[in-house]
């Protein structure tokens, strides 16, 4: 270990004689590439669903996307940071609420960690592999459809790619926009391998649903893993044939 900081502080010493310094990437190759699809598709909104403190549109900025943002996140502390991050951003926009298969409200279970928090209950499974998601309490807050926002939020016309990540919650959230999927390019939708949520629908039932909505997988990418490496969760990217 001590040998691996000396050759460390060597590099770097050597290159900021140049003028420049190298820093670890704080970002996977999978958030800075995702602009890349953005603009192949030519996309110019994306709906992020499930935003939390913003740090996917965050990513994507740096990624270099230039157009459209439109957040949404429910639960009170995580949406103060996102209005904080999003406000010098004048193409960032954020809402406070939810999106599902309702409008209303409803409750959503608080996890440790923040980016657990999920409307639906919380299994074992999810627990175990990551100790911090557990529920910590609970928060009532606002929920809406997307075919009820559409027309709201000035969406027509646009070239729309959705990012769907809601802890369980993301078949409901495709109901809720049944009349605005034809309207969308592509669905980063994150999916579980199995049950992480009370009442989750799997990868598999996903897929299926979205298949039939002429939608096609063109990628995908790791998510939440056990400790033995067995795979629980991943991104699955569809675009609209």
């Amino acid at each position: 270990m001590y040998l691996k900081k000396r050759l460390e502080t060597v590099f770097h010493n050597v290159i900021r004689k140049t003028g420049y310094d190298v820093v670890k990437c704080k970002y996977s190759k999978h958030e800075l590439e995702i602009e890349h699809w953005l603009k192949l598709m030519n996309i110019s909104c994306v709906l992020d669903v499930g935003a939390n403190e913003g740090q996917y549109a965050k990513n994507i900025r740096i990624g270099g996307y230039k157009n459209r943002i439109i957040s949404f996140e429910p639960i009170k502390e995580p949406f103060a940071k996102l209005q904080k991050l999003s406000a010098n951003d004048s193409l960032w926009e954020v809402h406070n609420m939810a999106l599902g298969d309702s409008v209303g409200q409803t409750q959503i279970n608080i996890s440790g960690n923040s980016v657990s928090s999920s409307i639906l209950g919380i299994n074992t499974s999810h627990t175990d592999a990551a100790p911090e998601s557990k529920y910590i309490g609970t928060e009532k807050i606002e929920i809406r459809t997307l075919d009820s926002l559409f027309n709201e939020l000035d969406l027509k016309g646009q070239t729309i790619y959705m990012k769907v990540d809601t802890q369980g919650f993301e078949k409901k959230v495709l109901l809720g926009a049944k009349a605005s999927l034809k309207s969308i390019k592509a669905i980063q939708l994150e999916m579980s391998v199995q049950p992480l949520y009370d009442g989750e629908d799997l990868y598999y039932q996903l897929s299926d649903f979205l298949y039939k909505e002429n939608f096609r997988l063109i990628k995908i990418v790791r998510g939440l893993t056990k400790e033995n490496g067995e795979l629980l969760q991943f991104d699955g990217v569809f675009m609209r044939d």
